[in-house]
């Protein structure tokens, strides 16, 4: 099942591919959007954020009640393994804490 996403100004098809490809990873359907972050819900308020810049590079981190908590990393945009593994080790970077 896909996710909706629904904003004012769209975001390259590049971050649309990676929301696509972190929601499939994570199960997740809803996207919201804050401070310039595409978050994906987990439990206990955790998210996974995405974000993007000028280079086609995707900036993937773990935010807490929207706040980001210190644990980041990039992908090129069209890594989608990379942006996979990160999705899976920050997710249990967020369960365990």
């Amino acid at each position: 099942m896909r996710c909706g996403i629904f904003v004012q100004e769209p975001p390259s098809t590049a971050v649309v591919d990676a929301i696509y490809t972190v929601a499939d990873v994570l199960n997740v359907h809803e996207v919201w959007i804050l401070e310039g972050r595409f978050h994906l819900l987990l439990e206990g308020g955790w998210s996974i954020a995405l974000s993007s810049d000028s280079a086609e590079r995707i900036r993937v981190e773990t935010c807490h009640h929207g706040v980001p908590e210190g644990v980041c990393s990039w992908t090129r945009a069209h890594d989608r393994l990379r942006l996979v593994e990160l999705t899976e080790r920050m997710s249990r970077i967020a369960e365990t804490v």
